[in-house]
């Protein structure tokens, strides 16, 4: 074991070495869970925050690098001032603070302070840790603000009300999400470009994979960098680190890749964009999650489910929110199964209720409370289920969930054959159309029969949940977790 029992705030100091990287950042993820409960319990609890700060003015250039860089950025970025965030827009839009205290008393236990609190458009707070050209590396920076941002969490109670004179139309509840941003020059990224291979690609894919498995617990992770001119000004470097954002790679031409926006990219006829259908889920959260970080989804993805997230397993409500939140991530496509249909029909229907309960709803109740009631399912999840599709499809695909006829166009398909028919039962031919159909429902084996692919493998019952992405042709399957 590379890092020792304990939080994130223990294990920081323990990543600073390249060659250690890839296996700690291996334990981490193995490990998050129970890093993220020891962070929690041993964070520091502060009584009241000085968020507000009033020392504004001109930053003494001789004065210690990382502290002119908080006040620089603060001073011009503040609450109050005219300059919008532009070093971090659009995620971040005004600093609330510098050199915040996590404490009442002096630094102790790993526990220092946070070198910026940023403000998003939500009016939650944004932990910025800072770091100069000769800082640690960007795994080790982005794990300590991630202890950080733990902290303010668990410590929600007393923080939101410093928030609250601060910030405007702050929202009082703890927030799901945290932004975690790791800031420093243009220099210090330099260090790190895999061309240049201080690190290589090897040690970014597992940055990556730390990365994505923090969003899944609601903590998104993000770097950013700037330059430092000769006045001391500093400016936005908008291509020196972004492309992490999206957990892309350096190419061979390229130093570093900008992200392209979702909204600017169509990821079906994107050249480097993969095409991934996933098989019937089935209320099994932790499966899914497992295979979501085998999988690691980026922003030029098309993931699309093929229906039946919900049921049997005992976290339907995990399931949706895992989807939900992946949303923001890549384009998700989810299809309509028999198991949605039955939900949805459920939903203002006692006798459809019935029928629903004994086909797994059962299950879906108790995954959103002990009552296990209908009642617990919240609109958001309604909603999202309402928009799943009976089919959908691309130029070479067409995904479905059950079954479909081979002579008749997808818009005018029975749903009885979409939702209900396994291809056992109705075994299918080659669609009109010439395009491969892709299928769940049916459980057993992978199979493929050249024009029809069915990607089942009985997860819910006990099987595994299968992937594959269809431009290539590479598969995920994972075992069905016990829990």
């Amino acid at each position: 074991m590379l890092i020792p029992p304990g939080g994130f705030h223990d294990a920081k100091d323990y990543l600073t070495s390249k060659t250690r990287l890839v296996d700690g950042c291996n334990q981490l993820i193995n490990e998050f869970e129970a890093r993220l409960e020891a962070t929690f319990q041993a964070a520091p609890v502060r009584t009241a925050y000085a968020i507000e700060r009033s020392d504004v003015g001109a930053v003494q250039l001789n004065s210690d690098f990382e502290i002119r860089m908080e006040r620089a950025i603060w001073s011009k970025h503040r609450i109050g001032s005219n300059e919008s965030c532009d070093l971090l827009a659009p995620e971040c839009t005004r600093i609330a603070s510098y050199s915040l205290g996590l404490f009442d008393g002096r630094i102790q236990n790993g526990w220092g302070e946070i070198d910026l609190v940023g403000v998003d458009a939500k009016h939650q707070p944004v932990v910025i840790e800072l770091k100069q050209e000769s800082g640690v590396n960007p795994l080790a920076m982005i794990v300590q603000g991630l202890a950080y941002a733990i902290a303010l969490q668990n410590n929600w109670e007393n923080f939101f009300p410093s928030w609250n004179q601060v910030v405007e139309n702050a929202p009082k509840h703890v927030p799901t999400n945290w932004l975690v941003i790791g800031l420093a020059p243009s220099g210090y990224w330099a260090r790190f470009d895999a061309k240049l291979s201080e690190l290589n690609r090897r040690n970014w894919d597992a940055i990556n994979s730390f990365v994505n498995r923090a969003k899944l617990s609601g903590f998104d992770l993000r770097f950013a960098a700037f330059v430092v001119k000769d006045n001391g000004e500093l400016l936005p470097d908008i291509g020196a680190c972004r492309w992490l954002e999206s957990q892309e790679t350096i190419t061979e031409d390229s130093r570093i890749n900008v992200p392209k926006k979702l909204h600017d990219a169509d990821p079906v006829n994107e050249p480097t964009s993969r095409l991934i259908a996933i098989g019937d889920v089935h209320g099994c959260s932790r499966t899914l999650e497992e295979l979501l970080l085998r999988i690691m989804p980026t922003s030029t993805d098309m993931l699309i489910f093929l229906g039946d997230l919900v049921n049997r397993g005992p976290d339907t409500r995990g399931v949706l929110k895992l989807v939900i939140d992946l949303g923001a991530r890549c384009k998700v496509v989810c299809i309509l199964g028999n198991h949605e249909e039955v939900m949805l029909d459920a939903r203002f229907d006692s006798n459809a209720q019935g029928r629903w309960e004994s086909q797994g709803g059962f299950e879906t109740m108790m995954s959103y409370g002990s009552r296990g009631s209908i009642n617990d399912i919240p609109d958001d999840h309604w909603d999202f289920i309402g928009t799943f599709v009976p089919y959908f499809e691309t130029d070479r695909f067409i995904f479905t969930h059950a079954n479909y006829n081979w002579y008749t166009p997808m818009n005018e398909q029975p749903s009885s054959l979409l939702r209900w028919t396994s291809i056992e039962d109705d075994p299918p031919q080659a669609h009109i159309s010439g395009k491969k159909v892709i299928v769940g429902h049916s459980p057993g084996s992978m199979r493929d029969l050249g024009f029809c692919m069915c990607v089942d493998t009985g997860c819910g019952l006990g099987g595994a949940l299968t992937a594959i992405e269809l431009n290539h042709g590479t598969i995920w399957t994972i075992e069905q977790s016990p829990k």
